[in-house]
């Protein structure tokens, strides 16, 4: 066994105990969140100039709402070539953004004791490959143990995320890869919390791409100028999205404004 950091060395992040956060937070600061929603066309003004998008909630297709808009911003994952694709119809560009579908597990660890909260300490193990796979598991304040890495190229992406279905095969794969690796408590039963099958947005170069689209790559549509108008995309970040969520976001809204980013992203950029 090989020790690859220590205390205060690294962190670890539930990702939807963060993301439940976030939005409470972005709803407080007074985001209107739109969910679910699709996002069906663009709408130009009579100089093929971007001022809005439409979108349709819910599951009622036909009826749809004119959000205004001079700036836009695709942050989709792995669907956002799709998105670029329905809102830039005309565009001969690519978005070049793939997904790495991924199977997870979540179980109760057997040797948690709530009495001893505060004395719990995240770890996570990164296993070789002798079940077919290279396990991947994260032990989680109250006594959550997270199993991934159990991936696969060649799952279909659904026409949305809500679609997701995970595969009963895999899932018993990983089942039986925890009771290998979990030194079981006599009389009591493992205890499965989730299953789970994640797309992550993927690319060739492995590096995310955080960059304004070129309006000549928008098929026809204009934007205003950078401090005021733009589309830009954010994604390819494969299974580091949650933690570089965060200054993501900062250089990207430091982009939108049109300000000096925070670090170097030039080697982000949509590739030409």
């Amino acid at each position: 066994m090989e020790v690859i950091s220590r205390d205060g060395t690294t962190a670890q992040i539930d990702p939807l105990r963060f993301c439940q956060w976030l939005l409470k937070e972005v709803q407080r600061r007074g985001v209107t969140i739109h969910q679910p929603a699709t996002a069906t066309a663009i709408i130009k003004d009579s100089e093929d100039v971007l001022r809005g998008v439409r979108i349709s909630e819910g599951d009622d297709t036909q009826s749809e709402t004119e959000l205004p808009c001079s700036r836009l911003v695709i942050t989709s994952g792995a669907w956002s070539p799709r998105v670029f694709s329905t809102l830039f119809p005309s565009s001969k560009a690519r978005i070049p953004v793939s997904s790495l579908a991924g199977h997870s597990l979540l179980v109760r660890n057997p040797h948690h004791k709530s009495e001893e909260l505060d004395k719990e300490v995240c770890h996570a193990v990164f296993a070789t490959d002798t079940l077919g796979f290279s396990p991947e598991w994260f032990a989680r304040l109250g006594g959550e143990l997270y199993l991934a890495g159990l991936n696969s190229t060649n799952i279909p992406l659904p026409e949305v995320a809500t679609d997701v279905q995970a595969s009963a095969k895999a899932i018993e794969q990983l089942k039986q890869c925890a009771k290998a690796m979990m030194v079981n408590v006599p009389g009591r039963d493992m205890e499965i919390l989730r299953e789970g099958l994640c797309f992550r947005p993927v690319t060739s170069s492995g590096r995310p791409i955080v960059s304004r689209i070129p309006d000549e790559k928008l098929g026809g549509i204009r934007t205003k100028d950078e401090r005021t108008g733009g589309v830009y995309i954010a994604a390819g970040h494969g299974a580091w999205g949650i933690s570089h969520a965060p200054g993501t976001g900062l250089v990207l809204s430091e982009l939108i404004e049109g300000r000096e980013a925070s670090t170097n992203i030039e080697a982000l950029q949509l590739p030409t």
